[in-house]
This record gives C-alpha cells, sequence and structure tokens, in this order.
C-alpha cells in the first residue's frame, strides 16, 4: 500500500445531486408498520443555525424523528444544520463530524483497523468516544426551492426537503465511501486522509464495496488495478443484509458521490440512498436494501419498509424469475401487478416493454427489445466486439427491464431483474515468466486469465534442431491459473497456448512465444594474442551484450569489469590496456533483451597466448 496521504479532502462527505427529471410520488414514512420488538431508539440532538427559517425547522425536527425511530445508539446523536449558497449542481451535503478506529467493541460486526464515523463509532463501543463538536453535519443549498410539506406534496418544480435531510443524515451515519482521486497521483484512493484519521485506514462502508473484478479493498491502494477495477463498472454491496444492492459509479470517478450512493438509473431513482433526487419526488423512508447496508456497517435498522405500487416479473407459471439461461432459450416471462399504495386507486396495467441489456466493459448492451407479452420469442445472440462483465460464476452480467401503464392513473411503473447469460469464456491472456533459479531459467510460469472460465488446459511445445516438436497438453482442476514447468532446456525455444472452458464453450488464447534466456556466446580468435582484440559474439538474434567481466580461470581473480551500452549482439575489447599475462580465462558476458533485462550471464573460456599472430 502506497503511504497515507493528506489531501486537500477536508472532509469524506455524500452529496445528493439536484435532478432534472421529474419523477412525482410520495413513499411515506408508516409508523403503524413499525417493526415489533424495537424497544430502545436513538436520541437526536439538533443544532441549527440562525439563519434556517421556521419551515425548514420544522423538516428538519421531523426528519430527525424518522432516523429516532429506524436506528438504536446508547450515546445521544448530535446533528449541526446550516445552509450555503452555490450553483454546484448539489442540493445539500452531509458528513461524519469525525472519524475513530480500534475504540473496541462486542459488536461482532465490529472490525479493527478501519474508520468509523462519530455516531456509529459511540454507538459501537457503548459510550462516546468522539471528541467531535458534531457528529454529524448537514449543508442545505438554497439555491434551488425547496418542498417544506411534511407529507410528501408534490409541489412543481422543487425539491423535496426533507427526503434531501434523511439521505444527508445516512450519509453522516456512515452510509459514506471514503474513495475519492488523490489529486497528488491522480488515481482513486480508499485510504481516508490523516487529517481525518492519522492511520489513513479505510472507512466500514468500503469494506463492502465490491468492484466487477474483485473487492475494492483487495486492489492495491492508488495504483492502475484499482483504477482499471473502477471503470469495469458493475459496483454492488456484498454485506449480509444489503447484498447485491448496486451502487453508484459512473464511467468518471466523482468525489463525494462515487460508490456512496445506490445507482439511480438502476433503481428509477426511487431509493432514497440515489445519487440524484428528482424534482417532485418524495421518499420518507429507507428501502429495505438501504437499511440493510447500514446494518452490515453496525447499526441495528428496524424501521419499516415502504409500500408503494409496483410490478414484478414472473416466469409463468412457476413463478419465479428466470434469472440465468442460454442464448437461444425461450423465456415465457409475464408482468405481475400489486396495487399496494393507497390500494384500489388501480384496476389494471398493460402495456409492457421489455429490453434485454448485457453488460461490457465500455458500457451496457441492449441485446434485444420486444413488446407486449414475451412466451414466443427466443433470446437473441450477442452481439461481437465487446468484452462482457462476468459474474462470480463465470456468466455474463445483464439485467431485464419491464415497463408499463398503470390504469386508470396513468402511472408509468417499471422494474428490473439481474440476468446471466451462458456463454463461452473470454479469449485467454497469457504470460510466461521466468523462475531465475541457479540454473537460470530451467523453470518457467504459465499464467492465464479468462473472465467465465471454469477450468484451463494448457499446452507446450519447444524449438529442437530447427524444428517444432509436438504440442503436448495438461487438464487443470477448477480454479487453477497457472502452470509451472520445470526442468526446461534453457538454450531453446518454447511455445505456450491456453484452452478456457465453461458451460457454455471454450476459447483458446493466442500462442505465446518464449525464446531462450541463457544464451551461448563464442569468442573469436580463440586463442588470442594478449596485446590484440578478441570477438565476442551471443548465438541468438535478440541478445545484446551489456557488460563482460574478464576471470582468471586458474585464481579466480577478476582483472577487467567492462560495460556495454547494451545495443549489439556482439562486441570487439582490445585487451593491449589491461596488462595480461598468458593463461587461460573467463569471459563472462551478461546478455539481455528488451523482453527479459534480467537475462542470464554466459561465458566462454578462451587461452591467451603471448606470441604475436
Amino acid at each position: 500500500m502506497l503511504p497515507k496521504k493528506n489531501f486537500a479532502q477536508s472532509s469524506i462527505q455524500g452529496a445528493t445531486k439536484a435532478g432534472t427529471t421529474v419523477v412525482s410520488g410520495y413513499t411515506p414514512y408508516s409508523s403503524s408498520i413499525h417493526a415489533a420488538g424495537k424497544t430502545t431508539s436513538a436520541t437526536i440532538r439538533r443544532f441549527v443555525a440562525t439563519d434556517i427559517s421556521s419551515d425548514w425547522r420544522q423538516c428538519i425536527d421531523y426528519t430527525c424523528s424518522i432516523w429516532q425511530q429506524i436506528i438504536s445508539s446508547p450515546v445521544d446523536i448530535t446533528i449541526y444544520f446550516s445552509k450555503y449558497n452555490a450553483a454546484d449542481g448539489l442540493l445539500a451535503q452531509g458528513s461524519p463530524g469525525g472519524w475513530y478506529e480500534n475504540f473496541g467493541s462486542v459488536d461482532p460486526r465490529y472490525f479493527g483497523n478501519i474508520g468509523y464515523p462519530s455516531a456509529l463509532a459511540n454507538k459501537l463501543n457503548g459510550s462516546a468516544v468522539s471528541g467531535a463538536t458534531y457528529d454529524i453535519n448537514v449543508a442545505i443549498n438554497d439555491n434551488y426551492l425547496y418542498c417544506t410539506n411534511l407529507y410528501g406534496g408534490d409541489a412543481s418544480n422543487q425539491y423535496d426537503l426533507v427526503t434531501a435531510l434523511l439521505h444527508e443524515i445516512g450519509h453522516g451515519l456512515g452510509f459514506v465511501s471514503g474513495t475519492a482521486i488523490d489529486p497528488s497521483s491522480g488515481h482513486i484512493t480508499y485510504s481516508l486522509p490523516v487529517s481525518i484519521l492519522p492511520s489513513g485506514d479505510p472507512a466500514v462502508y468500503d469494506n463492502f464495496v465490491r468492484l466487477s473484478s474483485g473487492d475494492l479493498l483487495s486492489f492495491p491502494d492508488e495504483s492502475t488495478f484499482l483504477d482499471g477495477a473502477y471503470t469495469l463498472g458493475d459496483a454492488y454491496w456484498t454485506g449480509v443484509s444489503g447484498y447485491g444492492m448496486h451502487l453508484y459509479n459512473p464511467p468518471a470517478f466523482e468525489n463525494g458521490s462515487s460508490l456512496s450512493h445506490t445507482d439511480g438509473a438502476y433503481y428509477f431513482f426511487k431509493d432514497l440512498m440515489c445519487e440524484s433526487q428528482p424534482l417532485q419526488l418524495a421518499i420518507h423512508n429507507l428501502s429495505s436494501g438501504d437499511m440493510g447496508m447500514m446494518d452490515d456497517i453496525g447499526w441495528n435498522c428496524t424501521g419499516p419498509v415502504a409500500t408503494q405500487d409496483y410490478i414484478t416479473i414472473i416466469d409463468h407459471p412457476s413463478g419465479a424469475p428466470t434469472t440465468t439461461f442460454n442464448v437461444g432459450y425461450t423465456p415465457v416471462w409475464e408482468i405481475q401487478f400489486v396495487d399496494n399504495y393507497p390500494y384500489g386507486d388501480s384496476y389494471s396495467y398493460f402495456g409492457t416493454n421489455w429490453t434485454l441489456t448485457a453488460c461490457s466493459t465500455t458500457g451496457d448492451v441492449v441485446v434485444q427489445t420486444l413488446t407486449g407479452f414475451w412466451g414466443t420469442t427466443a433470446i437473441a445472440a450477442l452481439p461481437t466486439g465487446y468484452t462482457w462483465i462476468r459474474d462470480i460464476n463465470g456468466r455474463i452480467k445483464g439485467y431485464l427491464s419491464a415497463s408499463g401503464t398503470e390504469y386508470p392513473t396513468g402511472s408509468t411503473l417499471a422494474t428490473k431483474i439481474d440476468i446471466g447469460i451462458n456463454e463461452a469464456p473470454d479469449q485467454p491472456l497469457i504470460t510466461v515468466e521466468n523462475i531465475q533459479t541457479e540454473s537460470c531459467c530451467d523453470i518457467k510460469k504459465v499464467s492465464f486469465y479468462s473472465p467465465g472460465a471454469d477450468y484451463f488446459e494448457i499446452y507446450s511445445r519447444d524449438h529442437v534442431g530447427g524444428t517444432w516438436s509436438s504440442w503436448t497438453g495438461t487438464t487443470l482442476a477448477s480454479g487453477i491459473t497457472s502452470y509451472t514447468f520445470t526442468g526446461l532446456d534453457e538454450t531453446i525455444s518454447h511455445e505456450y497456448y491456453a484452452v478456457a472452458y465453461n458451460a457454455g464453450g471454450s476459447s483458446t488464447s493466442n500462442t505465446t512465444y518464449n525464446g531462450p534466456c541463457k544464451v551461448i556466446v563464442t569468442a573469436a580468435p580463440n586463442p588470442v594474442n594478449i596485446t590484440t582484440v578478441i570477438h565476442l559474439a551471443t548465438s541468438y538474434w535478440g541478445y545484446t551484450i551489456s557488460n563482460v567481466t574478464i576471470t582468471n580461470a586458474s585464481t579466480g581473480a577478476t582483472v577487467a569489469n567492462i560495460p556495454f551500452d547494451g545495443v549489439a549482439p556482439y562486441v570487439d575489447i582490445d585487451l593491449s590496456p589491461y596488462s595480461l599475462a598468458s593463461g587461460v580465462y573467463a569471459f563472462n558476458v551478461t546478455c539481455a533483451t528488451r523482453f527479459d533485462p534480467a537475462s542470464c550471464n554466459s561465458s566462454v573460456f578462451t587461452a591467451l597466448v603471448g606470441t604475436s599472430y
């Protein structure tokens, strides 16, 4: 891991972007369905800037009352509310007042060497460990018009204030990633700034973030590996309670937004913790997924799950969605409409539009669209020219979207389900590494990687006497992604390729050539006069000479060390300046190629005589 950086970001915060779309609707907080058995709650103490208006204060009080019923803590939570004015595209910003670690807790969800926000640290410890003035800071941008109706009035061209406040307090409670772009390196970092947490350890939230090709914290911090994994897209949550929640990760990383939110596009911006809040939409509750994520980081959320009209995709007649299939399979998908809130306002649902989408490293790709009942149409072949994103079982990731109209309200309802498409593995990538030993490079490690592969076969052949031998292959056990060849002839060439297999088929890598790593060096003339020139040459094209050491073969003493620029496969050495006596000498030659600058040394022995030619 790189040294911790104290970059300019003074706090880790989440922010809500002001959406430009209009999504009318109201998801209420319903105390009547509050979970039974909840005996404790949290006490939230509000501190409000003097320029906050009375109607805003009313929204603040109401918002805090909702959070007090959702979470529990033996320690009072303090929140400071302020406002600012800026055309920055943000409705509000929320951040923890401090970060703490290694304070100790009996809660099995507690981790050492992980940063916890102030309020959560106090809750897990059971008493105050925070020295922060306020546990949470929330700043509201009054550059926008807000609806202050406590019960979700759909004021035209206004943003619901309670929704924005609920969202920002969520960030302050720990629903926030510590990731950011470090301006000094330009790379993504998950280390908290040392001005916030002296150790620079990551935030607890990031312990549950998975990128397309691995867990966030499994990648080296501030590395091209981490940057590359982020750009593949498809980030999601791995905690037990909130597992599978899709996280916002646009192609270009956004400080304060990326990974700190659920994915608005995936959830149609109807999840409280999405990155953007549409006009006229009121959400006064956490989704079950949001509460699951809060549970995973250490809170105990027992608030109600929101209720509203919705649709689900079912596979008739079993009632269970078909989520895994092969290309060419004909599914029988249909929509189940639930008239849930308020009950009895709608009578029917019609006009289904379907979209089947696969996920690639360059973005989502629409595979197929259909209108009406999906019961006679086969799944289309995937388009070519894409690198597909795979799940942990090797299936290509995608999703099925459906939307239609609710009657008589005319409202549009939409839903998505994740799908997996069985397809042959991607073409394997293969690399060959020389394992340096006393015998130079008679051991080679061949590694291969293919998204979607269940197992591999590895093939090799040798170049002997000017002819390539026949290919020989080995089948490897599932999960094995490298193979080590031993006892190889270091002076000949070798070739390798790999074949990847899964239930959907196979794919073959390109053939990788690996030249000799121990080169033969010749000397001419041999023997040579001690006062003339010796010509040293490598036996293989592509090897150059970078250094020659002359050693007395009888005494072992080094009599000369002569560096060269490493651009030529041969050198001429004038022996006259070295005052050599007659005898046998070893010319130890260091050779290299542009592919293997650490290639092994070679030696040639020659007799030096005192008579002239």
